[in-house]
């Protein structure tokens, strides 16, 4: 016949199956983690190489404008040191505006297609026939033909130009005077001012920040590279390009679960994003920045982490059902555990003070009177009772007089905040306590902190003649030479909570077993 498994056995058992449930649970959990974290790091890497392919190719695409710059730089080079073929002189096609306030280029009908040709347009009187303005506008109109060639290769550079020091522009293709007309602001622009010994000595390319045409292209980004003769700055070349032309680009290439930017490297700032995401702010995300060799910019991969997320987990769909049906099982084991202790601490817990109850004490005073016999360990056992409470609840009602009774239980366990401290309510406004002690003279100090505590509640009581709650407290010490039955040290400690409520209440008395 199979033994009896006794409640703390089958308690101990019931631990040992949760225990192996939930190692078997965080196993698995861990397992798929693990599995989805690789999957995770593998789809960064592909966002990643994706990435760089991307900015490998704007690369190459921002390096044909800083070409283009180079080559036009190379041929105001050859002439203005007279090594390219000389030209008509320009200055004999300008004319003063209407205005009288500037002069601007001549072109009669018939002159050919003026959006094959460029246009100067400066400040003051048309230069005389011998200027030294005439040099340099001759190698502004030897670029001529570079810049047609530049424009053909598409819409996205509308404009090709050359600001000079001496207060004029070449503007290519031809736009007439009613569109634009040079004036000293222009001067002020990136595209001028960035190139100047003061602000650009190394004589770099620029790369200037967005800004609206004002001729309706959009938003555009000017490349600008300073123009010297020998140590002499004159002015600046500049090509326009439009950022839709790279948002087009961007839009061509998607990468999944990824949104693509580019921005000013390092600050960060946005220079433009393939689309619009305002529905992904606040989302959790990871960027990748890969920086671009050929201008100041960089290719920033925006990842939804949450897409990635949700797409490993789906690879992983059977590991996470499996995690799910082993957690289940343990959350239902765990609260069928839990749901066994709540009812028993229901059953030995006292309901108003959530001290342990009569019943819980009568278990636990047996088993520590045991052991104090067995072990010859000292324990203390007191009982408390408050004062005149039946004239407290008489004057004030039954629900303040539960007020009371908390607030007295609150103020016993500030009093006894050992860990090994075990307090009970065992009646109406009666208290109990068992407190393992190292040495008997342990005990008044515990009882009189009980009574100091109550008294700091200053709890007004008018039918104590104190005029305040207070309690009385009864104490014994047992230990092993001096050991009693729990019945005998429960009669002996009342006795003594009599001879404290006898002499005068609010104080503790302490009764002195006889040895056995």
């Amino acid at each position: 016949m199979l033994k009896r498994i006794n409640e703390s056995n089958r308690q101990r058992l019931g631990n040992l199956i949760l225990a192996a449930l939930a190692v078997a649970v965080v196993a698995a959990a861990w397992g798929t983690a693990v599995r989805v974290h690789d999957s995770i790091l593998e789809g960064r890497e592909q966002v990643r190489v994706a990435g760089q392919l991307i900015a490998k190719s704007l690369d190459h695409e921002l390096d044909v404008h800083v070409s283009y710059l180079n080559a036009m730089s190379y041929q105001a080079e050859r002439s203005l040191s007279g090594h390219a073929p000389t030209l008509d002189n320009p200055i004999e096609r300008l004319k003063r505006t209407a205005k009288g306030d500037g002069f601007e280029s001549d072109l009669p009908p018939g002159f050919g297609d003026h959006q094959h040709l460029g246009r100067f347009t400066g400040l003051g009187p048309v230069p005389g026939i011998n200027d030294p303005i005439k040099q340099e506008m001759q190698m502004v109109v030897s670029l001529t033909p570079l810049m047609r060639a530049i424009k053909e290769r598409g819409d996205h550079i509308p404009w090709i130009h050359y600001a000079s020091a001496r207060g004029f522009m070449f503007i290519f293709p031809y736009r007439g005077s009613e569109n634009f007309f040079f004036n000293e602001q222009l001067l002020k622009r990136d595209y001028f001012a960035k190139a100047t010994p003061e602000a650009n000595p190394e004589r770099h390319v620029h790369w200037s920040q967005p800004y609206t045409d004002a001729a309706g292209q959009g938003e555009i980004v000017t490349i600008t590279k300073p123009v010297y003769q020998g140590d002499h700055f004159l002015g600046s070349l500049n090509i326009d390009f439009k950022l839709e032309s790279l948002r087009q680009f961007l839009r061509g290439v998607p990468i999944p679960k990824t949104h693509i930017h580019i921005t000013k490297n390092p600050e960060g700032q946005t220079i433009l994003q393939a689309w619009a995401h305002e529905d992904d702010v606040g989302k959790p995300h990871d960027r990748i920045v890969l920086p671009l060799s050929n201008a100041p910019w960089a290719v920033e991969l925006t990842i939804d982490e949450g897409a990635l997320l949700a797409a490993s987990l789906q690879g992983r769909m059977w590991h996470l059902m499996a995690v799910i049906a082993l957690a289940v099982t343990f959350l239902f084991l765990l609260m069928l555990t839990r749901s066994h202790r709540l009812a028993r601490n229901l059953a030995i817990t006292d309901g108003l003070t959530g001290l342990h109850n009569r019943r819980y004490f009568d278990a636990m005073a047996g088993q520590q009177f045991e052991l104090v016999r067995r072990k010859h360990l000292t324990t203390g056992l007191i009982l408390l009772d408050i004062d005149f409470f039946k004239k407290y609840n008489d004057h004030y009602g039954h629900q303040q007089g539960d007020v009371a009774l908390k607030a007295v239980a609150g103020a016993i366990r500030k009093a006894l905040r050992r860990e090994v401290d075990q307090v009970f309510r065992v009646g109406g406004e009666e208290f109990a306590a068992l407190l393992p002690l190292n040495s008997p003279s342990e005990l008044p100090v515990m009882m009189e902190r009980i009574n100091q505590e109550v008294r700091d509640l200053a709890l007004e009581h008018v039918g104590n003649p104190s005029g305040r709650m207070t309690v009385s407290i009864g104490g014994v010490c047992i230990a092993g030479n001096r050991w009693m039955p729990v019945s005998e040290a429960y009669k002996v400690a009342d006795d003594a909570l009599y001879r404290a409520k006898t002499s005068g209440r609010d104080r503790a008395v302490v009764a002195e077993p006889i040895a056995n």
